[in-house]
């Protein structure tokens, strides 16, 4: 397999490598990772080639989709299908009780 190839999103017509970089462990689902670290993954995806890029809000309370926007922000928008969980929505936490990145 070429990670590079591409192939079109069912009848929708529109194109991605078959590659994709998946935001699980960019929201530190496995293990936590410096946010330098991770969007330089996310940056390096895209510089090999990397047109597709699929995250969630559920990946440490909408820490992967942050990191990828970072990552992609001034990418050209026509340039990499960034794709997330529809329906899926964020309450921010309270003022007084920031997230902890440790559980």
């Amino acid at each position: 397999m070429d990670p590079k190839s591409t192939r079109t999103l069912g009848k929708s017509g529109v194109t991605v490598t078959v590659l994709g970089c998946g935001g699980g462990p960019l929201g530190d689902m496995y293990t936590l990772l410096d946010n330098d670290e991770a969007i330089a993954t996310v940056e390096t995806a895209y510089e090999l080639g990397i047109t597709l890029f699929d995250t969630s809000p559920f990946h440490r309370h909408g820490l992967s989709e942050q990191r990828f926007g970072a990552a992609l922000r001034d990418k050209p928008r026509d340039s990499f299908v960034l794709s997330t969980k529809v329906g899926r929505y964020l309450v921010p936490p309270s003022a007084k009780q920031p997230l902890d990145r440790t559980q």
